[in-house]
């Protein structure tokens, strides 16, 4: 890839910046499309955002009991992902948990430290709201209020999965996408992108693509590291990183192995219909791949 062709683009956007590496000489016609990706993003946050009033996430997690809404159909897929994730990870990856946030950060996004007594009000509000998320049309009920919904954990790489399917139309293009620096979705007709694993002490380049990378680690995400209703205090790795076919899957994937030990890791990838590579970082510092772990 000559660094010549390269073109970068930036926004700000779902509270963290997106970027866009083409691999082609036209700068002009890589920030039409640029331009094109960013805005698509920008109305995805205002459908999938907790925080946007009016957004479909925000109507939702307003219902009263025996509500129903119709969504969009972005926002559909998206929690239709996630409740795969969810069955997949035994309930470790769990959207519904966004009445756990404000216990462990304030409004400014600082790491926070909340009492027993929140934490058992929040726990019980968590298992006893229900909402259908209705498979056959882009629908949520409301069967009993308590669940605060989140798409933290998978809307990034959902984001770099539509802008995709924007990009994909040009079959001349090599392209990179990132959000955030922590999930990246690479294509490309004629080259890889090289990208980098760094721990704390070691690293190292892999090439991608036509497929997706993301990472999670306590560093960057222990101030909402949840596991089953729980502030996550044991550590099993700094970091995890995994590398598979879709972004919002890698995206949620890595958020879910971070809390789970190497048998649990096990048991997702033995249950996975596509191939994937994990790689942790120990305690240590050490970086080890944990693929050798599929059935």
């Amino acid at each position: 890839m000559s660094e010549t062709m390269r073109q970068r683009f930036r926004d700000e956007a779902m509270a963290t910046h997106f970027e866009i590496l083409f691999d082609h000489p036209d700068r002009e016609r890589c920030g039409s499309l640029a331009a094109l990706a960013f805005r698509e993003v920008e109305r995805l946050e205002s459908l999938l955002s907790r925080f946007m009033q009016g957004s479909d996430i925000y109507r939702i997690n307003n219902l009263q009991k025996g509500e129903s809404i119709g969504i969009s159909n972005e926002c559909h897929e998206c929690l239709l992902m996630a409740m795969e994730l969810g069955v997949l990870t035994n309930g470790l990856f769990d959207i519904g948990a966004g009445c756990f946030m404000p216990l462990v950060r304030d409004d400014e996004g600082r790491s926070i430290q909340s009492g027993e007594e929140e934490w058992t009000f929040a726990r019980r509000r968590r298992e006893e709201g229900r909402f259908i998320i209705h498979e056959d049309r882009p629908e949520v009920s409301c069967e009993a209020e308590g669940l605060v919904l989140d798409l933290g954990g998978i809307g990034k790489g959902f984001a770099l999965e539509v802008i995709d399917r924007l990009l994909s139309d040009f079959d001349d293009l090599n392209y990179l996408l990132s959000a955030g620096g922590s999930t990246l979705l690479a294509r490309g007709f004629s080259s890889s992108w090289k990208v980098n694993l760094s721990g704390e002490s070691e690293g190292f380049s892999i090439d991608l693509k036509n497929e997706s990378l993301s990472s999670s680690s306590f560093e960057t995400q222990g101030a909402h590291i949840i596991r089953l209703g729980y502030p996550s205090r044991e550590s099993h790795r700094k970091r995890v990183w995994v590398k598979g076919p879709n972004a919002a899957l890698c995206d949620g994937l890595s958020t879910a192995f971070l809390l789970m030990d190497r048998r649990e890791i096990k048991e997702v990838i033995s249950d996975l219909s596509f191939e994937i590579s994990v790689w942790e970082e120990g305690v240590e510092g050490d970086i080890n791949l944990l693929t050798v772990l599929r059935a």
